[in-house]
């Protein structure tokens, strides 16, 4: 979605070019720096001024540091619920890379639909419980489709490679109506 005419351009080092979801806590913006791109959360005035809510933030941030480092630790549920892969959502299972698989599927997914699907525990038990809807996307690009439903298998070992997941060479799919993200919004 496009960010709204109010909303800041930057943050930090990121120039924000679009919304990509939101919730209880505030918004969660695609952000970009040369080379790269990045999920950019916006937080809510009022949860940036609570105290108690900052700390929360700050372990969690400290514990996904310590993950992508590699360390071994008691794993919380972090992440936003839409694009968390089962394992990741009950908290329970080893997290390996198929996890990081599944959330650009589901980004893809969104993507292509234009639409997401709910929020909190509601979504959090379809996504370890139930299967995706494709809505026009399995007529659309059934080859998308395809690469999709392994991106979303229960099981992480069903899972494509993320070297594979990512480099097979694509077309753009047809996307949602309206206009596209401007990289100089």
């Amino acid at each position: 979605m496009p960010l709204e005419a109010a909303a800041p351009r930057q943050i930090g080092a990121f120039r924000l070019l679009g919304v990509l979801g939101s919730g209880g806590m505030g918004r969660v913006c695609l952000g970009a720096v040369p080379g790269k791109f990045a999920a950019v959360k916006r937080v809510l005035p009022v949860l940036a001024e609570d105290t108690d809510f900052l700390s929360h933030l700050g372990h969690e941030l400290d514990n996904l540091a310590r993950l992508p480092a590699g360390a071994h630790t008691k794993r919380m549920g972090i992440g936003t619920p839409a694009y968390m892969a089962p394992e990741q959502a009950v908290v329970d299972g080893q997290l390996t890379g198929a996890a990081d698989v599944f959330a650009p599927g589901s980004l893809a997914l969104y993507a292509a639909n234009g639409v997401g699907d709910g929020s909190g525990p509601d979504l959090l038990y379809r996504v370890v419980h139930g299967e995706p809807d494709f809505g026009q996307l399995t007529d659309a690009d059934p080859e998308l489709t395809a690469l999709l439903r392994r991106c979303f298998a229960k099981d992480p070992a069903d899972r494509p490679p993320p070297q594979v997941s990512s480099s097979e060479p694509r077309s753009a799919p047809p996307g949602p109506s309206g206009p596209p993200l401007s990289a100089n919004a």
